[in-house]
């Protein structure tokens, strides 16, 4: 049986070798390079409307892996420079690999559901700190219960805030007007936003204690308002408080007759810091003053319509609204919502999520027995100084995957904290051991992660290989620059350009015999230049350049244009007549390294050159259906 059994072995691991062979598209160094690999890292990684053959793409690949090779047998991958840089982006990717994108996107599709609609509320509130005790949490939530009971079965809200809240709370303290989205902490809004109109909460708990809340009201957001306003501040007696009544009405009386809203308010408005500019204030939504009144009053407007006088803690107002912005789309509003829900209490939404995903993800244990002991000896540390017994430090705590957190590794963190309460503190622990094992393991168990920073980790060590061993060597060579220029001279000749026949004189009169000279024969042009020198000796006569007469014209002050023969023009200090347009021979140049074509040219030649010393040095052997295989892919 054990024959059969190391037979059979020996068949799978022959017929493995076998299928690895078949994908294999070639091998360095007898180690065989992959068509998944190609497929993955390099098919799929070319640019847009490139099209290649199937020759060109092995040649590429092949290419791209024989740089890796050699910069990894060159040891690039542990420089300081490469090393950053492969880790900060590294890092930088985590972040996008760890986060619950679902539940933050619920949270700010909701956000936008909550801003369409306007709550109005009253509340009831039992303060209690964050880290009250266990007594003092369950004191609170059964008198919140007690009241809600008697809620229940029909009590007056108002009476029951007035009895049940702590600290004791004036009547018009309990109705807290209209709010919305963020106005509130978001345990209070979301269960005002989940209550229906007349209907109470169960208790529920914030970071400033325990609430019941009834809602009394609610109606379509109205969006935001901008406004004018006249403003006289209070008065500091009762005889100057009538004075500013008498004139608050004077002032409104000369609006019903026709007067300019910013001229009243120059004139009249105490308000300092918006007197000059005709009393404008900034766009402001319900529940963002500290007056409700001034709201309703803005709110109640029609565009261009100025209110009758009234009054709030900060003086007599008239206002006049000039603009009403309704709520934007979703999409408009989606990268504010976005910021504000990482800035408030939904983040700690985010961050659970985002554990509950790590703990999904990776399998944890936590040895319960040992996390008592720890407790026991971490609440003797924090009250004496001492030292934890050798065996605790040694006990496992709790494991990630297959690695064991100890005992030792939570005492050493202590010492980093101050926070006091244990549950706390192994809950940090654990989500900070969690985190570091995901920023480490990610690759392992991510795909997408680790085709993405494979990719960045083999395109880095190219770039870096190429910078010194094509790029910089290219630039230092001059000498072997100038040799590839002389091999291959007959490329780099410049392409004949256009340009005219010119006359040149400073005698336009001269210059209109020439032309009509030029009209009324047969001559060619360049060919019977010798001819024309003959008959017109105080001329000269010569062939120019395009941008050479373009040149010439501007030196000479004008402007360039379009020409056209049989024109004559100033140039710097004389005239040409523009007799044929001729295409001029090209001419020698002498050897110039600073030749963008000639460079490029010279670095692609360097490059093809220490690629065929690697393709030796790496003994590359190419599978015979290499290309038959890629063909295949392509099509």
């Amino acid at each position: 049986m054990k024959k059969v059994f190391q037979i059979f072995l020996l068949i799978s691991i022959v017929i493995q070798a076998n299928a690895q062979q078949n994908d294999a598209l070639f091998s360095i160094k007898g180690e065989p390079v992959l068509l998944d690999e190609f497929k993955s890292l390099f098919l799929n990684n070319t640019e847009e409307g490139q099209s290649y053959t199937a020759q060109e793409y092995l040649d590429l690949f092949i290419n791209y892996k024989l740089k890796i090779r050699e910069a990894t047998t060159l040891r690039y991958d542990t420089l300081p420079t490469f090393k950053n840089e492969y880790e900060g982006y590294r890092k930088q990717l985590i972040s996008s690999f760890t986060k619950n994108p679902e539940m933050e996107e619920r949270l700010v599709k909701e956000a936008y559901d909550h801003s369409l609609e306007e709550i109005r509320a009253k509340n009831i509130l039992i303060a209690l700190p964050r880290d009250a005790s266990p007594q003092d949490t369950l004191k609170a939530y059964n008198r919140l219960m007690e009241a809600y009971a008697k809620l229940q079965k029909g009590a007056d809200f108002d009476q029951i805030a007035m009895a049940y809240s702590e600290p004791k709370i004036a009547e018009n303290q309990i109705d807290l007007g209209f709010f919305t989205v963020f106005q509130m902490v978001y345990p209070f809004e979301t269960t005002a936003y989940k209550t229906e109109v007349g209907g109470v909460s169960k208790p529920f708990r914030t970071r400033y204690g325990f609430h019941l809340l009834q809602v009394t009201d609610r109606r379509p957001a109205n969006g935001k308002v901008t406004v004018k306003h006249l403003q006289l501040v209070p008065a500091e007696n009762d005889s100057i408080d009538q004075v500013k009544s008498e004139l608050i009405q004077k002032i409104y009386s000369e609006l019903q007759e026709g007067a300019v809203f910013d001229t009243l308010v120059k004139k009249y408005s105490e308000d300092k810091s918006t007197a000059s500019t005709g009393g404008v204030l900034r766009p402001f939504g319900v529940g963002t003053l500290q007056t409700k009144v001034f709201e309703e009053e803005a709110f109640a407007l029609k565009e261009e319509a100025f209110s009758k006088p009234f009054q709030t803690q900060f003086g007599w107002h008239i206002v006049q609204l000039i603009h009403r912005e309704p709520i934007a789309s979703f999409e408009e509003q989606k990268p504010v919502l976005e910021l504000s829900v990482r800035r408030d209490e939904r983040s700690e939404l985010i961050e659970n999520a985002r554990l509950d995903w790590l703990k999904s993800t990776y399998k944890t244990k936590v040895y319960e027995k040992n996390k008592t002991a720890v407790q026991l000896a971490t609440n003797q540390l924090l009250n004496e100084n001492g030292q934890p017994e050798a065996a605790l430090q040694e006990k496992i705590v709790f494991q990630i995957e297959d690695k064991n957190y100890y005992a030792k590794d939570f005492f050493a963190y202590l010492k980093t904290t101050n926070n006091i309460v244990f549950s706390k503190l192994f809950s940090n622990y654990f989500k900070n051991q969690l985190e570091q094992y995901h920023e480490v393991h990610l690759e392992q168990y991510n795909a997408e992660f680790r085709g993405i920073v494979q990719k960045y980790h083999d395109g880095l060590l190219v770039y870096n290989i190429m910078e010194n061993e094509v790029w910089k060597k290219s630039q230092k060579d001059t000498i072997g620059l100038q040799h590839f220029y002389e091999k291959n001279q007959s490329k780099y000749l410049p392409q004949s350009v256009n340009g005219y026949l010119v006359a040149e004189n400073n005698k336009t009169s001269t210059l209109k015999k020439v032309l009509k000279y030029y009209q009324n024969s047969k001559i060619s042009g360049l060919s019977d230049l010798e001819e024309s020198k003959k008959l017109f000796k105080k001329v000269n006569f010569a062939t120019v350049s395009e941008d050479e007469l373009k040149n010439r014209v501007e030196r000479a002050g004008q402007i360039s244009s379009k020409f056209s023969e049989g024109e004559i023009i100033p140039v710097e200090g004389s005239k040409y007549a523009l007799i044929k347009w001729v295409e001029l021979p090209a001419k020698n140049l002498k050897f110039n390294s600073s030749d963008s074509k000639l460079f490029n040219d010279y670095q692609e030649f360097v490059e093809k050159k220490w690629l065929k010393e690697l393709f030796v040095k790496y003994e590359i052997e190419i599978n015979p259906k290499a290309i038959q295989t890629i063909e295949a892919i392509i099509k």
